[in-house]
């Protein structure tokens, strides 16, 4: 059945539809980053950062939560689908099937990578893909469709500079050649792509090499691989890990492969497919539940509506910067947002509203979980 080119297809998207359904259960959007491009999108601010291929589309969508959705479920999809056949180029179409199901289940990295709304989103599968044509295929011309690929990703997100390094030892010596003599010009870049992420335990438990969580035990069948010209970048992919978390989503190719393996000792040890597969699709629940219980939540984003309620009263207001982009994307600028020091609320001149995860010597007006609204006369 996995054989036939439009029942795969169909499959894999019912089973996108499947692993995604949590988000779509969302009243808000997950995370924190991407209520930047939300506030954007909105013109509440200017572009940010360097993806003008993000920046194009965004600014030409509807301004939809629901259509945002789709965006990043068309992505995940896509992305999938590149997965898949990257399973079934190296392997077999039953083999990479069942590896796609473990990496879903044994992991949330996917779901949670693309259920934020950030410029990466749209990278990722184009990433995936050219992959897909650097190893999964043969010939030069396929090197080049992929090396065509990565490239365009950079449009969208600059560590993508750091996947065409990664796979340019794959490539033939001409593009290797390539990339190295360009390195004197994309410093700059990999230094800000390595240099902004603080490492792999980056906001844990979401981020970094504990994402990984059931899957670390893939990550040596890895180098089981037969294909000689895969085991040097998934070397060096896994060492890119060790600088920056932000790179995480660049091993997966390389980890659905040691998948593979890992589930074909499972099935040599006696555990049955059937078992395997009823597992998978337990805990891919589990993560679509995990994904509802994330920030923020409808309750969190009504104390940020009542804030902005209360500051459209021409009365000073301050907030926390890990909520200044939600703030932002319902209309109402804050100089504290993106990774800005928190105000000093004891030095601020009085009187103002506060949104903040401090105890402050003011009236508490409102309260969610460790959010709380403050009115300082």
């Amino acid at each position: 059945m996995l054989g036939d080119k439009q029942n795969e297809v169909g499959i894999i998207f019912l089973l996108s539809g499947f692993a995604f359904i949590g988000v779509f259960f969302r009243q808000y959007l997950f995370g924190y980053d991407g209520y930047a491009f939300v506030s954007f999108a909105r013109g509440f601010v200017g572009s940010f950062g360097w993806h003008p291929g993000f920046d194009y589309i965004v600014g030409y969508l509807p301004q939809s939560f629901l259509i945002y959705e789709l965006l990043m479920f068309f992505c995940f999809f896509i992305s999938l689908l590149a997965l898949y056949y990257i399973g079934k180029s190296l392997f077999s179409a039953d083999r990479s099937f069942v590896a796609l199901l473990v990496l879903l289940a044994g992991s949330p990295i996917m779901l949670f990578e693309f259920a934020k709304f950030e410029n990466e989103l749209i990278a990722f599968p184009l990433l995936f893909w050219s992959f897909y044509f650097v190893y999964a295929r043969k010939g030069w011309k396929n090197q080049v469709v992929g090396l065509l690929l990565s490239l365009f990703a950079v449009l969208f997100w600059w560590g993508a500079f750091v996947w065409i390094g990664i796979i340019a030892f794959g490539l033939a010596l001409p593009f290797t050649i390539l990339f190295i003599v360009s390195l004197p010009f994309l410093w700059d870049k990999l230094g800000w792509a390595f240099g902004t992420i603080q490492g792999v335990l980056f906001n844990m438990p979401f981020y970094g090499l504990i994402n990984f969580f059931l899957l670390f035990f893939a990550i040596p069948f890895v180098f089981l691989e037969k294909n000689k010209k895969i085991l040097v970048p998934a070397l060096i992919c896994l060492m890119c890990l060790c600088f920056s978390a932000r790179f995480v989503i660049l091993f997966v190719p390389f980890l659905l492969i040691g998948i593979v393996y890992l589930v074909d000792v499972l099935l040599k040890r006696g555990i049955a497919l059937k078992t395997i597969v009823i597992t998978c699709f337990f805990f891919i629940i589990c993560w679509n539940v995990a994904i509802n219980l994330q920030h923020p939540t409808g309750s969190e984003m009504a104390l940020v509506d009542y804030h902005v309620e209360l500051c459209d009263l021409n009365k000073k207001c301050l907030n926390d910067w890990d909520f200044g982009w939600w703030i932002e994307s319902q209309g109402l600028d804050t100089n504290w947002r993106g990774g800005f020091p928190n105000p000093d609320y004891n030095l601020e001149s009085k009187p103002f509203f506060a949104l903040t995860m401090q105890d402050l010597n003011c009236v508490l007006l409102k309260q969610e979980g460790l959010m709380k609204e403050y009115n300082c006369n």
